[in-house]
């Protein structure tokens, strides 16, 4: 699932954009004018949905890249005592690097030369993911949630994998995450769409073509071929 921050606001700051032109030529189109809802969540979601839809197909979780190379130590995720992740997205870092010192009980290398700004952190900042490594491993998550909840400029959340994302319930009550039934494998589940239309609603409107279901539609519609063509386009083995 998603942090929160500056990235995470700019690009649902896009796909709000995409909602707005939509909703703009359903007005143009049927006469009609509509709220529509677009969160930070959802757009995370939906931006992820290449992984995630594979996630759900395979159940299991696909690899990522190496985070013990981030430049910056506190734009990453830890593991936590029990197995789950907690993730930080910390841009100001300079600003918010006492608060997240004491946060996490490591006020003695809050002055330290090695991790003091920004650039000596990102020199240093395999020594200091491993040793946030070690403090964030030593509580569960729902511990550090309650802790890191108290300091408000530190910019977190606990990461869902990709399962824990299916299960949800508030990705689950927004339709951010659909279940369909696609003929050749059964149901699926996918991705939903983001933005909320109360007028016209968007979805998943049909399954997935089979291989070469819709040639003979598409050249009668768009091609401006009839039957005989097409009979003659199969007999030349020019179409399946």
């Amino acid at each position: 699932a998603a942090l929160g921050g500056a990235v995470a606001d700019h690009m649902t700051s896009i796909i709000a954009v995409n909602g707005i032109l939509t909703a703009l030529l359903a007005r143009e189109r049927l006469g009609i004018s509509q709220e529509i809802d677009i969160s930070i969540t959802g757009s995370m979601v939906a931006l992820q949905h290449v992984r995630l839809t594979n996630t759900f197909f395979y159940k299991k979780e696909l690899l990522r890249d190496d985070r013990k190379s981030v430049g910056n130590p506190l734009a990453n995720h830890y593991k936590c005592k029990d197995g789950k992740w907690i993730g930080f997205c910390v841009l100001a870092t300079d600003r918010v690097w006492p608060d997240f010192c004491k946060a996490l009980g490591i006020e003695n290398l809050e002055q330290d030369p090695k991790f003091l700004s920004t650039p000596a952190r990102a020199k240093n900042a395999r020594e200091l993911i491993g040793i946030i490594d070690n403090v964030i491993a030593s509580k569960t998550r729902d511990e550090w949630v309650e802790i890191i909840g108290k300091f408000h400029r530190i910019m977190f959340a606990p990461v869902n994998e990709g399962l824990d994302v299916a299960s949800d319930p508030q990705i689950l009550a927004n339709n951010y995450v659909i279940e369909y039934e696609q003929p050749s494998i059964g149901k699926i589940k996918s991705v939903g769409c983001p933005i909320k239309f109360h007028k016209t609603p968007a979805g998943v409107q049909s399954p997935a073509p089979e291989f070469g279901q819709h040639t003979e539609e598409i050249l009668m519609e768009l091609g401006g071929y009839n039957w005989e063509d097409i009979s003659r386009l199969k007999e030349e083995k020019v179409i399946g």
